[in-house]
């Protein structure tokens, strides 16, 4: 006996479920304002405002930012300016994290006294406005007792971006 097959009997698959788009890449480009707060060793603190801006030229990422802000020791406050060229590149599969160098002039504005920074440091988009970042320098030419590195300073803050390119 043989059957006969019908064309509703023929089994077809149910379609794939749809694919989601891939996340889109963070761009680091544009303007951004900040806060942060930190330590120098020897034996102070600090706390301040940034504002900078960055350009991307493929995975390059570079900018200047200036930061200002208030030191306190044992001995007393000082504000400082800083004026710092960055330059890192975004890593990750959406580019939401920043590695980057740092090097800068500064000044003591109560004493006057300049000073050179270098160091490196990391950033984090948390939104596509909203950023954390963390950064070590060195710091050299402060006032006192001459030498190649006068202070180590570590600091952590938030940047709101904002004015992209």
């Amino acid at each position: 006996m043989t059957g006969s097959a019908f064309a509703a009997d023929i089994y077809v698959p149910p379609p794939a479920p749809p694919v989601a788009p891939p996340a889109p890449l963070f761009s680091w480009a544009g303007s951004y304002a900040g806060a942060y707060g930190g330590v120098y060793f020897p034996f102070a603190w600090q706390a301040g405002v940034t504002l900078g801006h960055n350009f991307v030229r493929g995975s390059l990422i570079y900018g200047l930012e200036i930061q200002a802000g208030l030191v306190r020791n044992p001995m007393g406050s000082a504000f400082t300016v800083d004026l710092n060229a960055r330059a890192g590149v975004a890593v990750g599969t959406t580019d939401r994290v920043l590695l980057y160098t740092e090097a800068g002039i500064g000044a003591i504005v109560s004493s006057g006294g300049p000073y050179v920074s270098f160091g490196a440091g990391a950033e984090i988009a948390v939104t596509d406005s909203l950023s954390l970042f963390a950064e070590a320098k060195a710091l050299a030419g402060l006032p006192g007792p001459p030498g190649l590195i006068d202070a180590f300073q570590f600091q952590a803050g938030v940047n709101w971006h904002f004015g992209r390119d």
